[in-house]
């Protein structure tokens, strides 16, 4: 049976406790940008008639999980399939290390996130410093921002009923995401609060990529497990990990309890009518698109279209 002993699970648990959002004024990101020089604006209904809003400026969320092995660094960003990645780099350093996966040891990295941030942190714990490397390929899975929107709205609101009464609707979501993350206001009722703007925050927000995107390579997230699977095979080449290894970690994309919840929680929210609901919407997807405007931008990616009134 491999256990962690009691004095690596005190260090690492302290090392390992830095990736957590902090707890800090929920509206005091550090500005990188505004790269608004085309001057663009969304508009909006409210309830005072017809509002023009502009898109979020890039700003720096204060904490950023990332993990590496070989010459490989991952980039978490939640909801782009960040807990799947975790497990797939989990399984990878335990087989560098030298662990037989075990049925006992799959079910940890499974179904126990401080077991898989235990393993990652002696890793983090002796390369971290070294992370921003030349030598190092970054990258982060990038995600479409309205599924995102409807994923961070299912998870954060439906799921664990932390977005107060921003969670009555994808409207309201709308709504309430963007007027936290501009100007601060948190939704009545909303709990949680470090979790929450964790979750809610745009992509580019994260891990440096707002500021120098071009340093990252992006793979594009794809609810077909068997794509994924195929988008992320070169990319972890670069840990240096033997091929059947690879296979084998990314086989959890294929079998992992995580696409049961997935395919659960389509079926319970309703995922393809929800997407509808926003792309059909002029003001829920005017402030979806402010608050990822520049997560279509800095990747060269079409907006979709507002509809006609």
């Amino acid at each position: 049976m491999w256990r962690p002993a009691l004095w690596l699970y005190l260090l690492l648990s302290t090392v390992t406790a830095a990736w957590r959002p902090p707890k800090i004024s929920p509206h005091r990101f550090p500005l990188v940008s505004s790269r608004n020089s085309e001057h663009i604006t969304f508009e909006v209904e409210t309830e005072y008639g017809v509002k023009l809003i502009p898109p979020l400026p890039i700003r720096k969320e204060l904490s950023c999980y990332r993990v590496k092995l070989g010459h490989l660094v991952y980039m978490s960003t939640p909801k782009c399939g960040s807990t799947q990645m975790r497990r797939i780099m989990c399984e990878l350093i335990l087989r560098d290390e030298g662990v037989e996966i075990t049925p006992e040891v799959n079910d940890d990295v499974e179904n126990s996130r401080p077991f898989c941030m235990r393993s990652q942190g002696l890793v983090q714990a002796g390369q971290l410093l070294g992370w921003n490397s030349p030598k190092n390929k970054l990258f982060f899975i990038w995600r479409d921002p309205v599924d995102r929107f409807i994923s961070q709205y299912g998870y954060i609101c439906k799921k664990h009923g932390e977005c107060g009464e921003a969670g009555e609707s994808l409207h309201t979501a709308a709504k309430g995401f963007y007027n936290y993350l501009q100007y601060g206001q948190l939704p009545k009722g909303a709990s949680n609060v470090s979790n929450f703007r964790h979750h809610i925050t745009p992509q580019s927000w994260h891990c440096d990529i707002g500021e120098q995107p071009g340093r990252f390579q992006r793979v594009e997230y794809t609810q077909d497990s068997g794509e994924l699977v195929e988008r992320l095979r070169p990319v972890l080449d670069w840990t240096g990990m033997p091929p059947e290894d690879i296979d084998a970690a990314l086989n959890r994309l294929l079998t992992s309890n995580t696409n049961e919840e997935r395919a659960a929680d389509k079926k319970v929210h309703k995922y393809d009518m929800w997407r509808e609901e926003v792309l059909k919407n002029r003001t829920t997807l005017g402030y979806v698109l402010a608050i990822n405007y520049h997560d279509y931008r800095l990747f060269q990616k079409e907006l979709p279209k507002i509809p006609p009134k």
